[in-house]
Formats: C-alpha cells, structure tokens, sequence
C-alpha cells in the first residue's frame, strides 16, 4: 500500500494543469481507474512477493537450512544468529575426542558437522519448555524440530547451541541413532558429586562418551578451555552447561574416557 500511496501523489499532480471542471472530473476518473488496477496487481503478486522476500532472508542468512512456512521469523533469526556465532569461534587446541567428533575447535568445522546433518528446519508439537529441539530421524531425516521456547526462554547461547549439536548427532544412523540409556536413580557429575533429578529409570542418558550428551560435552569443555575469541560470559556459561551435561553419562568407562581426555588440556 505505500507503493500506491507514493505513486497517487505524484499522479495527483497532474490534475491541477486541467483547463476545466469536466476535464479534470475525467482526470480524476481516469486516476481513480488507475489506482485500482494497480492495487489489483499488487494483490495478486502478495503471495509471490512474500515467498521471494522469505526466500532472500534465508539467503541473506546464509546458514544453509530450509524452513517450513511455520516456522515464525525471530526463530530463524535467532537459528540464524547461533549459527552466526558457532561459525566465528576460533580456537588454539583440541582434545583428542573434539578432533575424533568435529576435527578442530573452529567455526568452520563446526558448521560442517552441523550442515552434514540438519538440512532443514519445522517447529515441534507442543512440548515443555525447557525442550528447545528436537528430532524424528525416522520421520523425518535431516529435519530439526524447534520448540517456541528456543526463542522465548532465556537461556545462554551456548547452551542453545549445545543443545542443537546434541539433537544434530540424533540424524545420524549409527547405534540406532545414538540412542540414550535408562538413567540411574542417582546421577553424579565426573568428579563425583551428586545432583539432584526425577530422571531415575527414564532414557535420558548415555552409556558412550561420545553420544549426544558427549559430544556437547565434549564441545563445551573444549570452548571453555581453548576458544579465543568467546567473551567471559560464553565461556563461564560454557563450563557451568557441562558440568551439568556430565551427569547424563551413565557409565564408568565412558565416564573415565571422558576424564582421560580433558585431562589433556593441562599438558
């Protein structure tokens, strides 16, 4: 309508060179019959007009997902600006585990992982809050389910990110999709202290270090202690997010293979 708006004020312009009443009557006819086809056009080229607007914006996005038509605009936006700041971490050492899942604690391998196995995004069924994402690789492979709440809660950017990465390894095939353990009725972290939680005799564990709750262990501990360039607060969000990540790893092998590899950042 602002199209229409600017283009009826300089055709009213017009009128006002009219030699008389009658003409300037047909001028103004003639204008009104303009203005009208012209709103009939712009009507009927709406629904392509939005399309190629959402086309561009994901374009301009340039984070390599499709979205279903559902998915609101500040979601892919915030997906957008994560993968933004994913992509910019620049590191100065890896663990042994981090090079075995990602190769190198930098953006561009991370997005490579990330892009490998999400190709495209829709928005889950209603679902509690503190449910960010989630998938169905039987359903739907390569497709990531965002709840409402990945935009409306408060939660840190790393963590949103951890958790992506987390439901990222779920779209692989291998060990039945990563699939998680029945938890214990007690869950410790890896130095041993108890925590708190119902998730007794739910599958909402892992038995391998290198799983989905592993590998954003993995990853956070890794940000935590070699990113470069992550602020204070992405960093202390990073180590606080493991350590309560570290009680999902139900398993003293898994559990002592992950204490063998961050024990290699000391060296």
């Amino acid at each position: 309508m602002a199209i229409i708006a600017a283009l009826g004020a300089m055709l009213f312009c017009a009128p006002v060179y009219a030699a008389d009443r009658s003409d300037f009557q047909g001028s103004l006819s003639s204008l009104e019959s303009a203005d009208a086809s012209l709103t009939r056009v712009v009507r009927e080229a709406a629904p392509r007009i939005k399309a190629a607007v959402a086309k561009k914006a994901a374009r301009s996005a340039d984070i390599g997902l499709s979205f279903d038509e559902d998915v609101p605009e500040a979601t892919r936006r915030q997906m957008a600006n994560d993968l933004a700041f994913v992509e910019s971490i620049k590191g100065s050492g890896a663990s042994p585990l981090l090079r075995k899942i990602f190769g190198a604690v930098d953006g561009p391998s991370y997005r490579r992982f990330f892009s490998s196995r999400v190709r495209s995004v829709g928005m889950s069924a209603p679902a509690p809050a503190e449910m960010l994402a989630a998938v169905d690789p039987e359903k739907a492979p390569g497709q990531m389910l965002l709840n409402r709440s990945y935009v409306d809660s408060e939660m840190p950017e790393i963590q949103r990110v951890a958790i992506m990465f987390h439901e990222a390894r779920h779209l692989e095939d291998e060990r039945d999709h990563w699939a998680h353990a029945v938890c214990p009725g007690v869950l410790t972290d890896l130095d041993g202290r108890r925590w708190d939680t119902n998730l007794g005799g739910k599958r909402g564990c892992d038995t391998t270090p290198i799983g989905g709750y592993g590998l954003s262990l993995v990853m956070l501990r890794n940000i935590e202690r070699y990113c470069e360039n992550c602020s204070g607060k992405a960093i202390l969000d990073a180590g606080l997010f493991a350590d309560t990540i570290s009680t999902r790893i139900a398993d003293d092998d898994a559990r002592q293979a992950l204490r063998d590899d961050f024990s290699t950042f000391s060296r």
